[in-house]
């Protein structure tokens, strides 16, 4: 036990101080950061939105108080209208000033069609959507006000209708496809995916390098080889939950700290909706399935001769890995479906398709057991194989990778 935790130890730090660790960490952790202070980096860069007000002329007196009646209403969001008297006042505010950039005139014949114009005092694009959406829907308004209907009477006519949603089978949890959950749920997909495809195809080349090299043979005289991979796998387990949590802190105080009022979704986010049994629940997923394709990684790099012939020989470690991704993307949105229910059985796939059957199905509880005691069975499995396999695997040199195997068996 004494020499596991020397070698983990010196595997941690060896591994903390890596380039690659502190780029990938800062690089994704500056990605959070920005995002969710996207508002003050606009600042900071100086790009300008259409913020300035818009300087409104219309044709006659009585256009000019129906369109302002109409902009108090509210009905069309998004832009910054301000009213003046007239045209020439409206070119001497955009010229004396730098607070303007843009007038809209309004004209209205008699059958109540109106026409408009956008000046502005040199060539610069500007949106015209939400102006014309606004002029569209004044339009409307003026041909319903010819049925004396009042403002709120157009409002409630106009008003989006609400549709709830129901489901003949109850399986779906009411409420579970909220924001809050479904950037969870995708958040675990993908750092699972990427963790362990980083992370065990560097055990499997760190372990054929060191094979190659012939540092093995000195490590296994001074230590036993399976404190030596014990100490890989949970080395690396360990460097990736610190990296993982450095990311759930600069996203916490992201959220907490940050100005991010353009990016309407993801002020949807509620970290108190999200149910802390998920949060165990995928902590226990990531850490079960990691020491499995982890071993796994440690077996395939312990036969290959060097770090080259890892790289492929992991293959299909990483082919399991894309199918429990893809199956997961494909169940978030489907997570009745056979083959999200069938591949959560499978212990190999069972870290992502279990996990989002559980935050979006009901799920009875002894079907969760045995899932999860499928997926340690066969982790355990996968680390005393490997355990029986490594000493032998280190010290054998010939070519033919998997037919060391069982050479490596009876070392």
């Amino acid at each position: 036990m004494n020499d596991f935790w020397i070698m983990f130890y010196a595997n941690f730090k060896t591994m903390f101080k890596t380039k690659s660790f502190f780029t990938v960490t800062i690089m994704i952790a500056l990605a959070i950061a920005a995002i969710f202070n996207i508002d003050r980096l606009y600042q900071l860069i100086g790009i300008k939105e259409q913020h300035a007000p818009i300087l409104v002329t219309a044709s006659n007196q009585e256009v000019a108080i129906n369109l302002q009646d109409f902009y108090s209403i509210g009905y069309v969001e998004g832009l910054n209208l301000q009213f003046v008297d007239s045209l020439e006042e409206a070119k001497k505010m955009i010229t004396n000033t730098d607070e303007y950039e843009f007038i809209l005139t309004i004209e209205d014949n008699e059958k109540s069609r109106i026409s408009a114009t956008l000046i502005s005092e040199t060539e610069q694009h500007i949106e015209v959507d939400a102006i014309q959406t606004f002029l569209n829907v004044y339009q409307n308004y003026m041909y319903v006000q010819k049925a004396s209907l009042t403002a709120d009477e157009y409002r409630e006519m106009y008003a989006s209708v609400n549709i709830a949603t129901d489901f003949l089978r109850k399986e779906v949890k009411t409420g579970s496809y909220n924001t809050t959950n479904m950037i969870f749920v995708y958040a675990f997909i993908f750092i699972f995916y990427f963790s362990i495809i980083l992370y065990t195809s560097q055990l499997a080349n760190a372990i054929a390098s060191e094979k190659s090299l012939r540092v093995m043979e000195i490590m296994i005289s001074s230590i036993s080889a399976k404190a030596y991979l014990f100490a890989k796998i949970f080395t690396t387990l360990a460097l990736s939950l610190t990296q993982i949590s450095i990311w759930i802190l600069v996203f916490t105080l992201s959220i907490k700290t940050g100005s991010y009022e353009r990016l309407t979704l993801l002020q949807d986010i509620a970290l108190d909706e999200l149910n802390i049994t998920l949060v165990y629940l995928g902590i226990l997923f990531y850490v079960v399935g990691f020491v499995l394709y982890g071993s796994l990684s440690c077996l395939v790099g312990s036969l290959m001769t060097n770090g080259e012939e890892a790289s492929q020989a992991i293959f299909p470690i990483v082919a399991l890995l894309l199918a429990a991704l893809f199956i997961g993307m494909d169940g978030v949105m489907s997570p009745n479906s056979t083959l999200l229910q069938i591949s959560s059985y499978i212990p190999f796939l069972t870290p992502i398709t279990m996990f989002i059957r559980i935050v979006f199905v009901e799920i009875h509880y002894v079907a969760i057991i045995l899932s999860i005691s499928a997926l340690c069975a066969t982790t355990i499995l996968a680390v005393f194989m490997t355990a029986l396999v490594f000493r032998g695997g280190i010290l054998l040199y010939a070519k033919g990778s998997f037919k060391n195997l069982k050479q490596a068996l009876k070392i």
